[in-house]
């Protein structure tokens, strides 16, 4: 039988290494709050979306001061001996600098699945989980219980369908329509920050396409609203985020 999605989780796997690539890049700094709660892009939105700072100014420059010593120290370390000892005498004299600066350096955010499960697809979905044990297939990324909280009512449906299928049968048949979604995240990407050749592929966009079709619109629209973020930075941050939460 059919198993749903399999290409455009590899395909989420895929940008999410991708975007927090990104994240780990010399994109800017920001000055920022401690901590901040955007809160749900709307009252009904099945994703909470918390920002907060991941790393501040003083801990960014510690940090690069302690990675600058362990290069240091392994220099030295692969120096013959008549060097050696020298060379360490020079990391040891090297002081990190003191730092008082408390403003934001890094954000992260976080996303909570804020939406009761859809009853008629946690069912359909269960029917399908049943029907893939029996047919003998690997049953562990079906999560019935946040596909129901994520997917689109017409879920159902395509759960149903794949019950239906013979065991070894091929389900595209059952997939719902393809959207343009993925497209236009890609696009849109591309249009914030550039990222495009780095990024999405022709066929990765396809995908995404026929993933889209399975996620309420609010949960689609979590995504773009990282697009909005005021650095690309933030952009990969909050768009890691995002693709860790709905495809885990």
């Amino acid at each position: 039988m059919g198993r749903p999605k399999e290409g455009a989780m590899k395909t989420f796997a895929h940008l999410a290494l991708f975007v927090s690539a990104l994240a780990s890049s010399s994109l800017g700094a920001a000055g920022c709050a401690t901590e901040s709660d955007s809160g749900p892009a709307g009252a009904n939105s099945s994703l909470s979306r918390q920002s907060f700072c991941a790393k501040t100014v003083c801990e960014k420059i510690h940090d690069d001061c302690m990675s600058y010593l362990d290069e240091c120290f392994g220099q030295c370390y692969g120096m013959g001996p008549e060097f050696a000892y020298q060379c360490v005498s020079v990391c040891n004299n090297y002081q990190c600098t003191p730092c008082t600066v408390n403003e934001c350096d890094e954000h992260g955010y976080k996303f909570e699945i804020v939406a009761p499960p859809d009853p008629k697809v946690s069912d359909a979905c269960g029917r399908y989980e049943a029907k893939a044990a029996q047919c003998g297939a690997d049953t562990s990324r079906i999560i019935c219980d946040r596909f129901s909280r994520l997917e689109r009512p017409e879920a159902a449906a395509a759960y149903d369908c794949y019950a239906s299928l013979p065991c070894g049968s091929e389900g595209s048949s059952c997939e719902p329509p393809a959207t343009d979604w993925g497209t236009n995240f890609c696009l849109a990407l591309n249009a914030t920050c550039g990222f495009f050749d780095m990024g999405c592929t022709v066929e990765q966009m396809a995908e995404l396409d026929l993933a889209a079709a399975w996620l309420k619109d609010d949960v689609r629209a979590e995504a773009m609203r990282c697009l909005e973020e005021p650095l690309c930075s933030d952009v990969s941050r909050c768009t890691t985020a995002w693709f860790e939460t709905v495809f885990p």
